[in-house]
């Protein structure tokens, strides 16, 4: 309730006296400062349309019952990120909210093996909601939650209307004679543009995840989960990729031109649904669902998969 009648908190405030909007000067510090000032109380930080040059990779921590307004608002991760990292990073948040913005990585020029993300939350975090969102060029995941395991999940997670593109590690084809796998100094958490571990009731709907340098997404252990309407193309590996999921329903996406198979329900995944896809030009199967149970594939186009020769 007091959150719910405070002003809003403008960045601008924090910043000194004759800043600048191209983001040639860092004010990281004082982001975190004004979102620091409503840590306890929580509130809505107001990000004005303006370049943010963000020079730590370390990035900016966020607290529960926060909201993000950031439209028109665009972030740069600095040429020398050294080490693994992210712009926003929260642990075991709640009643957390992402509106609008674009972040913008440098993966061409950061070294192999560094590894940033552009929303990293981790735990068990609850009634998250990221939408209306443009991320690029990063070095893992465009948007990952990782919580812990299946007694402490993350819950209640959305994700709308949301751009991820050119993102992840790079993966290199596993029947390729050479480079195979995940890039050296990274692990397969920094596979899928989105990714979540241990995730219970989550919606992934509207958002476009286009070529991506591993996965497209990446769902692991996770239940109740709906992903639809989504775009999902040019991705190095994989498009949809479940593993060991329960009860998560995938209708009405168009999955195409994927590096290796358009979508996989594997390593014991149960009652998953496959409805009302297309799913087109994967370069090996459109579909692979090993070891898998009471699932139900139907209504689905699948067209000229198969591509690549090996």
């Amino acid at each position: 309730a007091q959150a719910a009648n405070a002003e809003p908190v403008h960045v601008t405030r924090f910043l000194p006296d004759g800043y600048v909007t191209d983001g040639s000067v860092s004010y990281q510090t004082q982001i975190q400062k004004a979102i620091d000032s409503v840590a306890l109380t929580g509130g809505e930080i107001v990000f004005a349309p303006m370049i943010y040059r963000i020079a730590d990779e370390a990035g900016v921590r966020v607290y529960s019952n926060l909201t993000l307004r950031m439209d028109g608002a665009t972030f740069l991760l600095g040429d020398n990120c050294a080490s693994d990292g992210q712009l926003f990073v929260g642990q075991d948040v709640t009643n957390l909210r992402f509106r609008g913005g674009t972040i913008i990585g440098r993966n061409d020029v950061w070294p192999e093996g560094v590894n940033i993300r552009g929303i990293h939350l981790i735990g068990e975090c609850k009634n998250i909601r990221i939408r209306d969102m443009h991320i690029r060029d990063l070095s893992s995941n465009g948007i990952g939650v990782f919580a812990v395991d299946a007694e402490h999940p993350a819950t209640d997670i959305r994700v709308l209307d949301t751009i991820i593109d050119n993102c992840c590690n790079n993966y290199g084809d596993y029947q390729a004679k050479a480079n195979r796998g995940p890039e050296k100094g990274s692990q397969r958490e920094d596979q899928g543009l989105i990714a979540m571990y241990h995730v219970h009731d989550f919606t992934v709907r509207g958002c476009r995840l286009e070529n991506s340098r591993s996965d497209g997404t990446h769902f692991f252990f996770c239940r109740q989960g709906q992903f639809n309407d989504n775009l999902v193309s040019g991705a190095k590996m994989g498009g949809y990729f479940l593993e060991s999921c329960h009860h998560v329903v995938a209708a009405n996406n168009i999955i195409r031109d994927n590096g290796s198979r358009g979508v996989t329900i594997e390593r014991g995944s149960q009652f998953c649904t496959l409805n009302s896809n297309t799913i087109t030009g994967s370069g090996r199967e459109g579909l692979w669902i090993p070891d898998s149970l009471r699932c139900v594939i139907t209504g689905n186009i699948f067209s000229l998969n198969g591509r690549k020769s090996n």
